[in-house]
């Protein structure tokens, strides 16, 4: 009995020993916001695997040791508290992360936050659009979005860029994403005039759950843009950036011939009895040499010539502030940059607007707008013709030269019988001029408790305006019907208006409950006109307009028009902040599809769960985000002409001398929407708090396309529109970012992203599984354009004679454009991405970015004519054509010359490539220095783009998204100084 009665004290005390080691805190979270109860937050003891949750009344319980002193209160997109244990009641009020704050981001008709989005968007801040001085602020865009393909169109000043999001979304519909800047649908190839550091930040759309609330123009991606505002109560801020640089071609693989590889080419091709480029006619040896000497002392660059190392220069003032109930931004900006190719220059003007007034408790107005200008002044050039300067830099004969020993002209050239190449450049001109007017008053009214309407009128109006003249003595003045010199001038104007309606409700439900809903209208209607005209043979010298020709040699004119009305609707619905599902429908009508077609619905359903909420995952601290997103929906594209359904007639050809006229497109009542279906998966995560990532795989199907199909020859027509086919995209998209070292003085930073992107087509035509074009193929089971092409298999090294093979894979010795083969090669790059890496050591930046392109292939027509065996050998060519076949033996890939040039696969050429796109080091001068001069902060810096360029394509340059590169301007390295002053 004794011994019992001491092991149950003994029990009794070990138990009342362990209860006293132990404390109950109790409290409630709350969000610092809106002071409403916070459900799901994750409360643990710091240190320890011991926690709870808050439940949907935000109230919790936990049990923690005595010695316990700190709790952790933690919520996704919120900052994380630690708070001293002091007593048995805590209670915590949750700020939302200031980063989080940041990107709350308008992905529809209305803004939402980054933790509540369940679709794929994509964030481009303002700091990676700022300071880089270019014309067009697509082009920033490179590398910097996974999934993501830029593509510059040309190095010529002022030049956009082509872009596809997650791949090529139509074979003959438009394939550029849909752009929205302030609520208004504007053009993707009129993005010049709008000044790039306007840009407060853009959302690249890339699922249907972003995209469906667009309808039927949101299949190829949305990107939309906001523009720098004020805040209210914000102290007036004015910003001067200026900058000021030099750019010159950025990469040049193209080593031609000096004059005397060249003179020796030509000498032995005519020894040899090959071709007759060089004959020694009635002169004697020595005078031969003599004469041949001669000219290889000349050895004129004529890169040298006809590029240049040019001047870039920017200058922009902008001011931003607000107050109680005004908040404004103002700027206004000036750039300019020659281009490096002579005669060609591009300038734009530029001024903003943004300003909103809270008229009282229950109205706010505002009124967003930009008014630009350019100019571009432009040489006159041809991509097809030989005579165009880019072609001329290349196919002049380094014994030629421009100019004589006095500085004057010289007008004979053996080469070109139209004569000096740069002299007619000074002959002639040419240049566009265009106004741009881009803006959208609205207004918004609070009906009711979180009830508001909002309507929105934006405009988007052009006018463009092009000026030619051909010199009286130019060979453009004499050819092409001018005679005696001519003039032409060309003008398009348009307008689109958009006028938005909305009603957006945040509907009262319990504090675990969010549900917000948005119903609206949309009409959109385009008018455009242009008119073109030109004449020949002017009348007196000195004249240059064509008023002062005495012909008439053309005109015409057209008008285009088209409207959109559409109907549409959202809800986005939140669960204790972990749990988001959201709905959109659209039903749109267009005035582009048949009269039995016009309307289409679109809709799409997303979720997200926020799984690092959960209870059981708060013990995993290396993981500190960690977030779920699932979508599906449809979309559409109406990218096509006005007219495109509606059978229409034109006049054109002659019969005994009269005017014809006959049908030029087909009637198709029934042409309707090319419609994409898209599944997306994505995940976000974080890790340490200091890396944030995503990885998303999607699923693209486009059924009923717009496809240009044969039609009988009996229409007179040889093809018309038709909703037919399938083709598909599917990929894999990653992107990681965050600071790698992160302490007092010293942060690294780095952004790696990369995606891939399979295309292929499914179905085309009923009983058709192809369509052929000149070298390129619409085949099921292969990329879009997948290249056809004959294969070349080498040179016979016993007699130097070319080797391709047949359509089964034989080797013949003989061309036909009956042995192309198909091949899974495209102009589609399958592979992109990009990396940003910045270090910053105090008030010292430095920062590197990289995009990179794999497996894009283009043809390198140029090399049709510098690398031609022979058939262009009276021009300059590559020094590849010296280490042609000269004896049986010879292991070349040159076969002999003997003027023969074939259209295969040799000039089928790897164009992918990796760029630095941008390096900038940067120095912000310590407020100590200039606080005292009212001046708020300076930054100086140097930062160079397009600084090297590594590739196997033997062009100028890789990136052209076409599927020739002919005569196409090279692109543009740049090299600039700039200051930033902030008062």
């Amino acid at each position: 009995m004794k011994k019992f009665t001491l092991i149950l004290f003994l029990l009794s005390f070990c138990f009342a020993t362990a209860f006293a080691q132990t404390r109950t805190i109790t409290g409630t979270v709350t969000s610092a916001e809106d002071g409403q109860n916070f459900p799901g937050v994750s409360v643990f003891v710091k240190g320890t695997t011991i926690g709870a949750s808050t439940d949907l009344d935000g109230r919790y319980t936990i049990n923690v040791p005595a010695d316990a002193q700190t709790l952790v209160f933690r919520f996704v997109g919120y900052e994380t508290q630690e708070v001293a244990i002091t007593s048995e009641v805590i209670n915590v009020a949750l700020k939302v992360a200031s980063e989080e704050l940041e990107e709350v981001v308008v992905t529809g008709y209305a803004p939402k936050s980054k933790e509540s989005i369940t679709g794929s968007v994509q964030i481009v801040d303002a700091k990676k659009i700022e300071q880089i001085p270019i014309a067009s602020f697509d082009q920033i865009i490179q590398g910097q979005a996974p999934g993501v393909s830029v593509i510059s169109n040309s190095g010529r000043p002022g030049q956009s860029a082509s872009i596809n999001i997650r791949g090529v979304g139509s074979l003959s519909g438009g394939t550029q994403p849909l752009y929205i800047i302030d609520g208004v649908p504007v053009d993707a190839y009129d993005l010049s005039t709008l000044n790039p550091n306007d840009i407060e930040n853009m959302a690249i759309l890339k699922d249907a759950a972003s995209t469906a609330i667009y309808g039927s123009r949101g299949a190829n991606g949305v990107i939309q843009i906001t523009t720098k505002k004020g805040k209210p109560n914000e102290k007036s801020f004015i910003m001067y950036r200026g900058q000021y640089g030099t750019a010159s071609n950025a990469n040049d693989r193209i080593e031609m011939m000096n004059s005397e590889q060249k003179i020796n080419y030509e000498v032995d091709l005519t020894n040899r009895g090959l071709l007759s480029l060089r004959p020694q006619g009635g002169m004697t040896d020595d005078e031969y040499n003599t004469y041949l000497d001669s000219l290889k002392s000349i050895d004129t660059n004529w890169k040298d010539v006809f590029f240049r190392t040019a001047q870039v220069q920017s200058h922009e003032i902008s001011t931003r502030g607000g107050t109680e109930k005004t908040s404004y931004y103002l700027s206004g900006g000036y750039y300019q940059q020659e281009g490096t190719l002579i005669r060609s220059n591009f300038e734009r003007w530029s001024s903003r607007i943004n300003l909103d007034h809270k008229v009282n408790d229950f109205i706010t107005v505002g009124v967003n707008g930009t008014v630009g200008y350019e100019t571009n002044s432009l040489t006159v050039e041809s991509r097809a013709n030989i005579w165009a300067p880019v072609f001329a830099s290349l196919l002049l004969n380094p014994y030629e030269q421009p100019y004589d020993e006095n500085g004057n002209y010289i007008e004979n050239f053996d080469t070109y019988s139209w004569g000096n190449p740069i002299q007619q450049l000074d002959l002639n001109d040419s240049n566009n001029n265009q106004y741009k007017i881009l803006g959208s008053l609205w207004g918004e009214i609070k009906l009711y408790k979180d009830l508001y309407f909002k309507t929105n009128a934006g405009m988007d109006f052009y006018d463009w305006l092009s000026n030619n003249y051909y010199h009286p003595d130019s060979y453009w003045g004499n050819t092409g019907g001018y005679v005696n010199g001519g003039a032409s001038k060309s003008f398009q104007r348009g307008r689109a208006v958009t006028i938005s309606n909305t009603f957006r409700y945040a509907i009262p439900l319990p504090e675990e409950h969010k549900l917000n809903v948005l119903v609206g209208s949309e009409i959109i209607e385009s008018k455009s006109e242009s008119l073109a005209t030109s004449g020949t043979n002017f009348g007196h010298d000195g004249l240059t307009t064509i008023s002062g020709t005495t012909e008439p040699l053309s005109a015409s004119g057209s008008y285009w028009e088209h409207s959109f009305l559409s109907y549409f609707a959202t809800a986005n619905y939140g669960f204790m902040r972990k749990y988001y599902l959201d709905l959109s429908i659209r039903r749109d009508g267009s005035s582009r599809f048949g009269d039995d077609a016009k309307h289409a619905t679109f809709w799409s359903v997303g979720a997200s769960w926020n799984i690092k909420s959960e209870p059981f995952m708060i013990n995993i601290d290396p993981l500190s985000s960690l977030k779920l997103r699932l979508s599906y929906g449809t979309s559409g594209n109406a990218d096509i002409g006005d007219y495109t359904w509606k059978g229409t007639y034109g006049f054109g050809g002659s019969y005994f001398g009269y005017p014809t006229s006959g049908p030029n497109v087909l009637n198709n009542p029934n042409l309707t929407w090319e419609t994409s279906s898209i599944l997306n998966l994505g995940i976000d995560f974080g890790l340490f708090s200091r890396l944030n990532g995503s990885l998303e795989l999607y699923h693209k199907k486009t059924y009923d396309m717009l496809l240009n199909v044969p039609a009988s020859l009996t229409s007179g027509i040889s093809s018309g529109m038709q909703n037919m086919g399938a083709m598909v995209n599917k990929g894999i998209e990653l992107q990681v970012e965050g600071d790698v070292i992160r302490a007092v003085d010293f942060v690294w930073n780095l952004n790696i992203n990369g995606a891939y992107n399979h295309n292929e087509i499914t179905e085309l035509f009923p009983g058709e599984d192809e369509q052929l074009f000149d070298n390129y193929i619409f085949k099921v089971g292969y990329p879009a354009r997948a290249y056809y092409i004959t294969e070349f298999a080498g040179v016979n090294p016993a007699n130097g004679k070319s080797l391709w093979y047949d359509a089964n894979g034989n080797l013949v010795n003989f061309f036909s454009d009956d042995n192309r083969r198909v091949l899974n090669k495209s102009m589609y790059a399958p592979i992109n991405g990009g990396i940003t890496t910045s270090f910053r050591y105090r008030n010292i930046s430095l920062s590197a970015f990289f995009n990179f392109v794999y497996g894009k292939y283009m043809i390198n027509n140029t090399r049709f004519f510098l690398a031609s065996h022979g058939t262009f050998a009276a021009y300059n060519q590559t020094t590849q054509m010296l280490d042609y076949w000269k004896e049986p033996g010879d292991m070349t890939e040159v076969p002999l010359p003997e003027g023969v040039g074939e259209f295969d696969t040799r000039l089928l050429e790897d164009a992918s490539f990796a760029r630095l796109r941008n390096l900038t080091i940067s120095y912000d001068v310590p407020g100590k220095y200039i606080n005292k001069y009212k001046i708020s902060s300076i930054r100086v810096y140097a930062q160079g783009q397009n600084l090297f360029t590594l590739t196997k394509y033997q062009g100028y340059d890789p990136e052209y998204p076409g599927i020739y590169e002919v005569n196409n301007y090279p692109m543009y390295k740049t090299i600039t100084f700039g200051i930033d002053i902030g008062l």
